[in-house]
C-alpha cells in the first residue's frame, strides 16, 4: 500500500478491528531491488571544408532513467464485492489494483546528427542540420488487465491478484523522431545606418516529422509529453552604451499528448483519437541601463501577451462542439529592480 506494506488475504473468521489490521498488513513487507547497466558511447567528427563553412557529424547512444516516484515501492487495492455466481467467472473483473513497477527500466535512444556551418565575415553563424532518433522501451501508463500468470508475474503480484485490473508504468513506447534545425546569430550593423547600431539577430526553427510515438492507449512518460512538431524561436537585440535591450517570441507547435486506442466491449464502441495541444506563442521582453559600472537597472517581462495553453481531445466521430478539453492560462509576469557585480 502508500506505505509500503505487503498485502495480504485475511484468514477465514477474522473481523474488522486491529487485529484484522495485523492479518491483513505486514509492515515495511515489500522489498524490491533492481540494477541495469548499458553501453553508451558517442563519437563527433567536424571536417573543415573551407574556412568559414564546417560540416560536424555525431552519433551518440543515450538513456533517461523512470521518474523516481514511479519505481518507489505502493500500491493501492480495491476489491469488488462479489456473489458466489461471479467469483467464479472468468471474465468478472475483480477489482483495481494501482501498482508502482520497481522493474521499471530507463528508455534508449541512438542519435545521429549531421549539420553544416557558415561562419559570416560580420562574426555570425548560420548552421543547418539534421537528426534521427531511435527511441525504445519508453515509460507509458497503462490500465492492464492480469488475466494470465504471466502478466502477474512481470509486476511481482500473487496469484490471487488474477483478473484484476492494473494501473502501472510499462516499458512499451517506440518512436523514430527525425527532423531538421536551422538557426542564425548575426550582427546587423553591418547593414544598418549609424544611428541603429547595436541590433543582432538569434533565431532558430526545428521541425520534427515524426513526433508521435507508437505505444497502445496510455499516458506516454513525462520525458515525450511535450514534443512539439516545431518550434520557431527568434529574439533581437539591442546593445549600445548603457542601454542594453532583448525582445523575444517563440512559436510552439502542436504537441500530441495522449493516444487514444480503446477497443470495443459488449456495451460500449471503440473509442480511437488524439489528446493534444494546439500550437501558441509567447512574447518576453528586458530592459537594462547601466548607472554605474557595477550596478544596473531592469525591468523585464514574460509571456506578456498573456497567451494560453489549451488542449482537444479529438475522438473519431465525435461532434466538434466536444473536441475542447481544458485551458491553462500561463500568466504573464513583470519584474524590476537592480543588479550588478562587484
Amino acid at each position: 500500500d502508500a506505505r509500503g506494506q505487503r498485502i495480504r488475504r485475511p484468514e477465514a473468521g477474522a473481523v474488522g478491528s486491529m487485529e484484522e489490521l495485523r492479518l491483513t498488513r505486514e509492515e515495511r513487507g515489500y522489498r524490491a531491488e533492481r540494477s541495469y547497466a548499458g553501453f553508451y558511447p558517442s563519437l563527433h567528427l567536424t571536417w573543415n571544408l573551407t574556412e568559414n563553412l564546417q560540416a560536424r557529424a555525431a552519433y551518440a547512444r543515450t538513456y533517461g532513467r523512470p521518474d523516481f516516484s514511479e519505481i518507489i515501492p505502493n500500491s493501492t487495492i480495491s476489491e469488488r464485492d462479489l456473489d458466489e455466481t461471479q467469483l467464479g467467472d472468468p471474465n468478472v473483473i475483480r477489482g483495481t489494483i494501482d501498482i508502482r513497477n520497481t522493474g521499471l527500466r530507463p528508455w534508449t535512444a541512438d542519435n545521429y546528427d549531421l549539420s553544416l556551418e557558415y561562419y559570416t565575415a560580420q562574426g555570425g553563424v548560420i548552421s543547418l542540420g539534421g537528426f534521427v532518433k531511435d527511441i525504445k522501451n519508453v515509460q507509458v501508463q497503462q490500465l492492464i488487465l492480469l488475466d494470465t500468470p504471466e502478466k502477474l508475474a512481470a509486476l511481482d503480484l500473487e496469484p490471487s491478484f488474477l483478473n484484476f485490473q492494473s494501473t502501472t508504468w510499462i516499458n512499451q513506447g517506440i518512436g523514430q523522431v527525425n527532423g531538421e534545425e536551422l538557426s542564425i546569430r548575426q550582427p546587423l550593423d553591418h547593414w544598418l545606418p549609424a544611428f541603429a547600431k547595436g541590433l543582432s539577430l538569434t533565431a532558430s526553427f526545428n521541425h520534427n516529422h515524426l513526433a508521435r510515438f507508437n505505444y497502445a492507449a496510455g499516458n506516454i512518460g513525462s520525458d515525450f509529453q511535450n514534443y512539439y512538431e516545431n518550434q520557431f524561436k527568434s529574439s533581437v537585440r539591442y546593445n549600445r552604451g548603457k542601454l542594453g535591450a532583448t525582445v523575444g517570441v517563440i512559436r510552439n507547435g502542436r504537441v500530441y499528448r495522449q493516444r487514444l486506442d480503446i477497443a470495443a466491449s459488449a456495451t460500449n464502441p471503440a473509442i480511437r483519437g488524439d489528446s493534444f495541444f494546439p500550437p501558441y506563442t509567447t512574447v518576453d521582453f528586458s530592459v537594462e541601463y547601466s548607472v554605474t559600472r557595477w550596478a544596473r537597472l531592469f525591468v523585464s517581462g514574460r509571456n506578456v501577451t498573456n497567451a494560453q495553453k489549451t488542449r482537444y481531445r479529438v475522438v473519431d466521430g465525435a461532434p466538434d462542439w466536444s473536441r475542447f478539453a481544458i485551458a491553462n492560462n500561463l500568466g504573464f509576469t513583470y519584474s524590476a529592480g537592480v543588479t550588478g557585480g562587484f
